[in-house]
């Protein structure tokens, strides 16, 4: 089922995996750059050093506001973010991608980070155990809502599809993540028309990606560092990590996403 979760407590629960991982396959310069971002996530966007920027936040209208004023003083985005708008996501993806930012994933990324603004990016960072997870898209889940789609949700999907048109990013990057959920129905169909904020019955809650398929969805990126999937899947089975999210690791649905039943 998605849940809602805080950065705050999530970040908090990752640091002693994240801290206790070695850097030493990075270069120096980008080894330096993840020791400085090591501490707590900062209330404010931080700049540990020059040109570089800690984003820490939910992708938000304010924060993506506040974010595009710094980047043209900027070379390298860190980013810890449990996604956010999809809208916003896009907005600020494309400035990543025109001022051809490199972005270093810290300790972890979610949403509309792993699924925008990541992969806007010509190369991309991430730590050992840095955790990458994808779920729904707009597109997606007009397919299992069927016929119960407002304007609102096709015209975000129109937005989706363009912007991976314009990205190069391949259009299944739109659907794999939710088919690798393992959603069998639709908790609360009603609300969701009225308020957009889906709950699914779901095996899973993030779909993280073989570096491999990483690499399909989103050819034109360069993916360093790309964490082994069954390093993260051990480090995280620390209790106070599986209360919080419920991860696939690669392991792919075989069949089609389609509509799904109210539960």
């Amino acid at each position: 089922m998605f849940r809602k979760i805080g950065i705050a407590s999530l970040l908090l629960a990752l640091t002693v995996i994240v801290s206790n991982c070695s850097a030493s396959h990075y270069s120096s310069d980008i080894d330096s750059i993840y020791r400085s971002v090591s501490g707590d996530c900062p209330s404010e966007i931080s700049k540990p050093r020059e040109r570089v920027i800690w984003f820490c936040d939910d992708v938000t209208a304010d924060s993506v506001n506040k974010l595009l004023g710094e980047l043209d003083q900027t070379d390298i985005l860190v980013i810890d973010s449990i996604g956010g708008k999809t809208t916003e996501a896009i907005r600020l993806a494309e400035a990543i991608h025109k001022l051809k930012i490199t972005v270093l994933v810290n300790k972890i990324c979610l949403s509309a980070c792993a699924q925008h603004i990541a992969l806007s990016a010509n190369e991309v960072y991430f730590q050992k155990n840095s955790i990458f997870g994808m779920h729904d898209s707009q597109t997606a889940t007009n397919v299992i809502v069927g016929g119960s789609i407002d304007d609102v949700s096709i015209r975000e999907e129109n937005i989706e599809r363009a912007f991976y048109q314009k990205m190069g990013i391949d259009e299944q990057t739109l659907f794999s993540p939710l088919n690798n959920l393992k959603a069998s129905c639709i908790i609360n169909r009603k609300e969701y028309i009225s308020t957009g904020e889906m709950l699914l019955k779901s095996k899973y809650d993030y779909y993280m990606p073989s570096k491999t398929e990483l690499t399909s969805f989103a050819p034109h990126t360069t993916f360093h560092s790309y964490p082994n999937l069954e390093d993260v899947a051990r480090s995280t089975r620390s209790m106070k990590i599986r209360k919080v999210l419920s991860i696939n690791f690669g392991v792919r649905n075989t069949g089609e996403l389609t509509e799904l039943p109210d539960c």
